[in-house]
């Protein structure tokens, strides 16, 4: 059985488009920098273009120096020669998983007995749920226990109880910002979206003076800080793995279509007020009689937030007088596709307000 706590193991886990040599490639890649495989699993949703996924465990002595090399090894051999996606980990580094359950608790209570018995390899730092039937089985906040620590980092974005919990806590206090949309946004369009993002500001504003420091995510989220009163600010990025767009494997049904001669404009995000999708209807207006006819506008995120105001967004389209066909509305995609759509705009819009 593999000792997780043993350094020298590592995970690996591939997935893509299926087709023959996968599994091969792989074995060879380790061994050639003296691995050995010591479990493997792999499935395919169809031998024929399906979904390939497999999962190696392997033993490799002073991986930790070696793993830098060995990712790039399976980057060229895995990922530019086959196309396939990766993620290369140390095995003793445990996933931090969030439990999400409901009034039930079989599913809950085993999860929780394979984890602190060591058969489910994770930690979990969180268990939420929308009914309070399951407090007594997992560590309330009110425990003493939960409380402890030298700092504490807590991450922002829409109001909860645990706003005014962590003011309170002793220790360094560090708030993590993500952004609260202006509620005036969604007033024409959800009342109780507006209503959770007006008390998500104010929620906001009552942690200024009783934070150790307050971190945004970007320069305007910070500024945002500083005008609410927030005294030691700055700003803390979203880390982006890039890699997960520039390394996806080709997606030819899909791409033959966005390379019908079409002129490509794409937007990414959500279809929602502050990102002014009316505007990217009005620009395809003026696009279609003064340039040219021969355009195609792609917006790649959920849409379903908000119907009032993608009822809108549609309606504006009928209004113009444009072909429906020429608004792509895809919803959530994956990130193969995602990575197509990026391959074949022609230009990338942003017309948000905030």
């Amino acid at each position: 059985m593999t000792d997780r706590n043993d350094a020298n193991f590592g995970r690996l886990i591939v997935r893509g488009a299926d087709r023959p040599g996968i599994v091969a490639t792989v074995s060879t890649a380790l061994s050639e920098l003296g691995a050995n495989i010591v479990s493997l699993d792999q499935s395919s949703s169809d031998p024929s273009g399906g979904r390939f996924f497999q999962r190696t465990v392997f033993h490799l002595a002073d991986l930790s120096v070696k793993l830098d090399g060995l990712r790039e090894a399976l980057r060229l051999k895995l990922g530019t020669e086959l196309g396939l996606d990766f993620r290369l980990v140390e095995a003793w580094r445990k996933k931090r998983v969030a439990i999400f359950v409901s009034k039930a608790d079989h599913c809950l209570l085993d999860l929780l007995w394979r984890q602190r018995r060591g058969d489910c390899d994770m930690a979990v730092p969180m268990v939420v749920s929308n009914h309070p039937d399951l407090r007594d089985d997992v560590r309330p906040f009110s425990d003493a226990a939960a409380r402890q620590g030298h700092v504490t980092i807590f991450h922002f974005a829409l109001p909860s109880p645990m706003t005014e919990a962590f003011a309170g806590l002793g220790g360094l206090r560090v708030l993590q910002y993500h952004n609260i949309t202006p509620a005036a946004f969604f007033a024409p369009y959800d009342a109780q979206l507006f209503r959770l993002a007006a008390l998500g500001r104010q929620e906001l504003r009552s942690l200024a003076g009783r934070v150790d420091l307050a971190l945004g995510d970007s320069e305007f989220n910070r500024q945002e800080l500083e005008g609410l009163g927030f005294d030691r600010t700055g700003v803390m990025p979203i880390a982006v793995n890039t890699g997960r767009l520039t390394a996806a494997p080709r997606r030819p049904a899909l791409e033959k279509v966005l390379g019908d001669g079409l002129i490509n404009f794409l937007f990414v995000g959500r279809i929602v007020p502050n990102k002014r999708i009316e505007d990217h209807i009005r620009l395809a207006e003026m696009y279609k009689r003064y340039i040219d006819s021969y355009y195609r506008f792609i917006f790649v995120g959920r849409y379903d937030g908000l119907p009032r105001y993608y009822a809108m967004v549609r309606a504006l389209i009928v209004q113009y007088r444009m072909l429906p066909e020429r608004f792509i509305f895809t919803g959530g995609v994956p990130d193969d596709d995602l990575a197509a759509y990026y391959r074949w705009a022609d230009a990338y819009i942003s017309l948000s307000d905030t």
